[in-house]
């Protein structure tokens, strides 16, 4: 089954990635995994198809959650929120 495929099936959620969590998940890829970068790039592009097909996207939160000291939990908690309202 193909990502976009299975991300269609699943209309309870929308998938949400932001311009961090993208960057990061190439970076681990690079780094951690040896991943040649060609790879990445389609990876990271697959998973902007899979967000936009389910009707998710990316975006770079605002900060709607401001009570989390860490920016990082602040922007995923952001995400959260967001999916939430989709």
């Amino acid at each position: 089954m193909s990502p976009k495929r299975l991300i269609n099936d699943a209309a309870e959620f929308a998938l949400w990635l932001s311009p961090h969590i993208l960057t990061n998940t190439g970076r681990v890829l690079a780094e951690v995994i040896s991943t040649p970068k060609e790879e990445i790039d389609e990876y990271i592009d697959i998973l902007v198809e899979m967000a936009e097909a389910s009707g998710g996207g990316v975006l770079d939160p605002p900060q709607e959650v401001g009570d989390c000291p860490d920016w990082v939990d602040t922007g995923s908690s952001t995400l959260l929120l967001r999916s939430a309202r989709s």
